[in-house]
């Protein structure tokens, strides 16, 4: 992973002009250790959504169905428009992960009927290696950590 020069993870382009942009896929790795992927938004998504990032680096927020054909799993840390370009969190330090309301800190996150929006009662495909760390008062962004990646069907602390 490399650290980029010129990246600014909390704006995006309407462009993508090759030689004086950055390119859909480039990594990114910031001062802290968070890591970053550079993609176009094929839906928007909000400040706080967990991305479903598909080969060809689009990104949409994380459905269920979504979940089954994703390569990449991230949050957004700033809001996209359709068709717009920006950098996508996909390990360390979330400032905010979008969840519901009372959520509880290092319990497993599903993907839930609002798409982005993340809640630990199990629904449907669960999105491990995240967790948020304090309870979730409000449905809103709540900080949270780790390396998110899908995962299907029952784990073994679930039967």
């Amino acid at each position: 992973m490399t650290t980029l020069i010129g990246v600014n993870t909390s704006q995006t382009d309407s462009t993508l002009t090759d030689g004086t942009t950055f390119r859909l896929g480039n990594r990114h790795l910031d001062y802290a250790g968070n890591e970053w992927v550079y993609v176009k938004a094929s839906a928007a998504f909000t400040l706080g959504d967990c991305v479903a990032i598909k080969q060809g680096y689009t990104g949409s927020p994380m459905t269920d169905a979504l979940s089954k054909t994703v390569s990449m799993v991230g949050v957004a840390s700033v809001a996209f428009t359709l068709d717009y370009y920006g950098w996508v969190q996909t390990s360390g330090v979330f400032a905010g992960l979008r969840v519901a309301i009372d959520c509880e800190p290092a319990k497993p996150l599903y993907i839930t009927a609002t798409a982005g929006v993340l809640d630990d009662a199990t629904l449907s495909s669960m999105i491990q290696g995240i967790q948020i760390t304090t309870s979730a008062t409000a449905a809103g962004a709540f900080a949270a950590v780790g390396r998110p990646t899908i995962s299907w069907g029952a784990q073994l602390s679930q039967i």
